[in-house]
């Protein structure tokens, strides 16, 4: 008899567990998130030193309109549409090849790459939720489409400098698979709003180019925005 009441409890007891006690399921929102944004090459060990010593890092960012779908307390899928401005610059000192002072010569300079890409992410989230604090993760992967990409070259002169800029759409491809992570903090202060502070890293797994040298982007960056909830 015991053991007959125990296992009548046990099978009602799964559909309580198993019962989401979260009532709002759709969220959407917008963050945006200034970011660190940099390169890292796959080629030769000796060309690749050489280039990357004259590697510096450009600032970016992204604006990003969010959807996302709570399975339950803890996990949700996410999606939705990132604008994003990546990139990286080169510095070389351009004097150092000439042996005669020239004055139309530059002393020094830099070439700024610049990337325009339309984001559209998939993700995972878990979350953590203690009163108005939610503790949140995502991972996943973001398709990024290019938009336009160009080249500002910056010459420095003794008492000037100039700026050229080169449209280079076409040297890079149209697709990029990126891989993105990330956790921050929800602070609710509404019914429905939220507060969004999230810390990410996103890193390209395809290549921007073909050939001998192969160069990947990666951007850290933090998300701020506001999340509504229903």
């Amino acid at each position: 008899m015991k053991t007959y009441l125990i296992t009548v409890l046990l099978f009602l007891s799964v559909p309580i567990i198993a019962q989401e006690t979260t009532t709002k399921k759709i969220s959407i929102g917008v963050t945006y998130s200034p970011n660190y944004s940099y390169r890292s090459i796959s080629s030769t060990p000796e060309f690749l030193k050489s280039i990357r010593d004259d590697d510096k890092a450009v600032l970016g960012q992204s604006l990003n309109l969010l959807f996302r779908y709570r399975l339950n307390d803890c996990l949700g899928i996410e999606s939705g549409i990132s604008f994003q401005n990546r990139g990286y610059k080169m510095q070389m000192d351009t004097y150092l090849y000439f042996d005669v002072y020239d004055p139309a010569i530059p002393e020094r300079s830099e070439y700024t790459d610049r990337f325009q890409y339309l984001g559209i992410p998939v993700k995972l989230t878990l979350k953590k939720e203690f009163n108005h604090i939610a503790l949140v993760s995502s991972i996943g992967f973001m398709g990024n489409f290019l938009l336009k990409s160009e080249q500002v070259t910056t010459n420095y002169f003794d008492n000037r400098k100039e700026k050229i800029t080169n449209n280079t759409t076409s040297e890079f491809k149209t697709f990029v698979l990126t891989a993105t992570i990330g956790a921050g903090i929800e602070y609710r202060f509404n019914t429905h709003y939220k507060i969004i502070l999230m810390p990410a890293f996103q890193r390209d797994i395809t290549p921007i180019s073909d050939g001998d040298m192969k160069h990947y982007l990666w951007d850290m960056g933090l998300n701020v925005g506001l999340l509504y909830e229903f």
